[in-house]
């Protein structure tokens, strides 16, 4: 009996873990940025107002394009709201809302813009992972017009371009070995106005304390600021005018979980991950 019993619970188990294999969301629910390597840009908004020779709509919309990456422009945040499938639809900070396919565009060369309703036809996406690491693929996944919604089999996706710094966002076939079309996902925290300064600290997670340490090759380095994010974005701890000797930071207090460490010292910033478990 007692053997059947541990047999059973077994077989919970192991269910259980594919169970939440398979239903594991590719992306986590959250606001980020949308970032391309090529050229270090992320995804923005250009506004194109009513009368503009490129909007012949009339429509006030904004055209996804890349930039160079603005803090305080919330029209590079992006909030990512999962639909199942690894279907998503992605609202725009900025102006609230929702990004989509100009005239649901079954060919080559849709516009990627801005202005969508979230009811509309047009606003949902099929996010795959890349060929290059920790990037990702958004493939059109919606569109019932052209028999693709019932089925979601995705045939085009986003496509920086002519590959050119600051290109717009267009929908191309499907190439999960070209550059432009691999985004990676990132919160706002990992990004910095300034460049990322030479990562010369270490961080170090104390599992029994659940603390971070912190070893720098300069162990003089004062006056630093220290902001602690979650996957979101959301600032959970600050210290300032602090120095790297001895210090830790406590995360008893917070689940489990990804978190990033921003030291900022003078005009530049180093980003750290640390996995609290």
């Amino acid at each position: 009996m007692k053997k059947n019993y541990i047999q059973k619970v077994q077989c919970l188990a192991i269910a259980l873990v594919f169970s939440t294999i398979a239903f594991a969301q590719i992306i986590t629910d959250g606001t980020y940025k949308i970032l391309n390597t090529v050229h270090n840009e992320v995804m923005s908004v250009n506004t194109l107002p009513p009368g503009d020779p490129g909007n012949p709509d009339n429509l006030v919309v904004g055209r996804a394009q890349m930039a160079t990456n603005n803090t305080n422009d919330d029209f590079q945040l992006w909030t990512f709201t999962h639909q199942g499938n690894d279907v998503y639809k992605i609202q725009n900070v900025g102006d609230s809302s929702f990004l989509g396919i100009k005239d649901g565009w079954c060919g080559v060369f849709g516009d990627v813009q801005t202005g969508f309703a979230m009811t509309s036809d047009y606003v949902e996406f099929k996010i795959s992972a890349g060929s290059i690491a920790n990037s990702y693929v958004f493939e059109i996944a919606f569109d019932a017009f052209c028999n693709f919604g019932s089925t979601n089999v995705p045939i085009k996706a986003f496509d920086i371009d002519g590959g050119n710094s600051g290109g717009k966002l267009q929908t191309f076939d499907v190439d999960t070995t070209n550059p432009n079309q691999q985004f990676q996902i990132v919160t706002a925290a990992s990004l910095s106005v300034n460049e990322v300064a030479k990562s010369d600290f270490k961080a170090i997670y104390n599992q029994t304390q659940r603390t971070v340490a912190f070893n720098s090759v300069d162990s003089s380095e004062n006056n630093l600021k220290i902001k602690v994010f979650d996957v979101n974005g959301s600032t959970l701890k600050m210290i300032e005018n602090t120095s790297i000797t001895n210090l830790q930071i406590d995360f008893n207090s917070m689940a489990n979980g990804l978190y990033f460490i921003q030291i900022e010292r003078g005009n530049s910033r180093d980003v750290k991950k640390v996995l609290i478990f």
